[in-house]
Parts: structure tokens; sequence; C-alpha cells
């Protein structure tokens, strides 16, 4: 069993857990950032998390309470607020609260679920070992995940990954167009030329099963990297 997340990830997990109940689709950006300055963020994780939020496109500080450790989001693009509480990290417990109601965070074993009484959703960042995805979502051998995710909720499930592997634009296409098809899927890639960079885009959907899986695949050095979204359901 895994023990508690770092405080690192804790903070930079109620700020997705906000982002998600504000609207914006920021996770990945909010870990990223969150990786870039670990040491901050464990020695002085309310501190960190706050010029984390400065840096965060689309989202201002509207409040900050020392004393009880709170942090106050706003949302620039439509004004909504939520509240972050970072007193219980500790303890592997977060709370937020917002016009939507009241939140809880808590990892556990390497998810982070994040609780209202209307609704309850699963966050990880495990590595590629974990299990988090599902089995319709195929990954190369070949693959160095960078960074994962995967939301569960009640009435469907949602994620993506990061890539970087030394096989061809071409090859990993192909890869996801033969077993997307043999999944059941109806795969519709897209080619792209953009100053002379090669990119192909896939959206494949199973309408029977309301899965969706897109990938974009571009060039990066020596490289190719790999975008995956899914999603199934609400």
């Amino acid at each position: 069993m895994n023990g508690p997340l770092p405080k690192w990830k804790r903070v930079a997990l109620a700020c997705v857990a906000a982002a998600i109940v504000v609207g914006l689709g920021s996770a990945w950006w909010v870990l990223h950032r969150a990786r870039q300055f670990v040491s901050d963020l464990e020695n002085n994780p309310v501190a960190a998390a706050r010029v984390l939020i400065s840096r965060w496109p689309e989202i201002e500080e509207a409040g900050f309470n020392e004393d009880e450790g709170t942090i106050t989001l706003r949302n620039t693009t439509n004004g909504k607020e939520v509240t972050v509480g970072l007193n219980a990290m500790n303890e592997g417990r977060l709370s937020f609260s917002s016009e939507s109601g009241e939140f809880t965070v808590e990892d556990a074993d390497g998810v982070v679920h994040i609780t209202s009484d209307k609704a309850k959703l699963s966050f990880s960042t495990a590595d590629r070992s974990g299990t988090e995805f599902p089995d319709w979502v195929p990954l190369h051998d070949s693959f160095e995940i960078e960074g994962r995710h995967a939301l569960k909720h009640d009435t469907g499930t949602s994620g993506g990954f990061n890539a970087l592997t030394g096989r061809s634009i071409e090859e990993v296409a192909d890869f996801y167009d033969h077993n997307l098809t043999i999944l059941g899927f109806e795969v519709l890639p897209t080619r792209f030329l953009n100053a002379g960079n090669p990119s192909i885009l896939l959206t494949a959907e199973d309408r029977t099963t309301e899965r969706m899986v897109v990938v974009n695949i571009t060039t990066e050095a020596t490289k190719t990297r790999v975008a995956l979204t899914f999603n199934q359901g609400g």
C-alpha cells in the first residue's frame, strides 16, 4: 500500500479539484507547474500554492487568510469563486467550498477522492503501471509516460495522458488506428502540416458504448509526443 501523497501533490490536486468546480480544464497545467518547484511546496505549501495560482491562466487570487490557511480563487472568465482550505493537509485531507457546495479531498493509495453531497470523483496521477485506465485505452510499450490522470464519477469516466516515444508519427497513428478499430471504434484520422512540422489527430468514437478517444500526435525534437484523452458517458 502506498503512503500519503507528498504535500506538493496535495496542493496541486486541491487546485485541480477547484478547477473542476469552477469549470476549468487546466489539471495538466497545475500538475506540470507544481513539479517545477517541489521543494517550495514541501517547505511552505501555502505560500507556494499562492505562487502557483499567480501563474495560472484564467485564475486569480480573490482572497487569502493566513491564519485559517485558505485561498480563494476566482475564474476570470465567468467570475465563479472557490475557497481552498489547506490546514488538514498533513492528514492527507483538504477541503474547498463554492456556490456548488462543500467538498473534501482525500488521498488513498495514490488516488485522490473528491467528495460532495452530490457526487464523488477519483483523480489519479499514478505511473504507467497503474490500473486506473480502462482496458479500451491502448498504451504502446514504447511510451514514456510523463503525466496521466483519470476521473470517475457517477455517470462515466474520463482522463488522459502525455507521453514521448521514439516511434514515428505514422507508427503511432497506425498503432491507434489498428487497435481502436479492433475495439469497435470508428476512427477518423486528420493530418496537418504546419511550418514543416507534421502532426496527426485521431478521433475515435464508439456510439454504442458512448466512448470517445482523441489522440494528438506531434513531433518534439527527435521524438514523437502523444497527447491522449478519453471519455465515456457524462
